[in-house]
């Protein structure tokens, strides 16, 4: 079995990113309490 695992600094910086943006969303939406379509 081979397993071959790659890295990529840029990905996971982006990643990163659009994960806080998508919380940051998820929060005003709380607070607002009006319901955001999901996308």
């Amino acid at each position: 079995m081979y397993l071959h695992l790659y890295f990529n600094p840029d990905k996971f910086s982006d990643d990163g990113k659009a994960l806080n943006r998508k919380l940051d969303a998820l929060k005003a939406e709380l607070l607002s309490g009006k319901r955001v379509p999901f996308s």
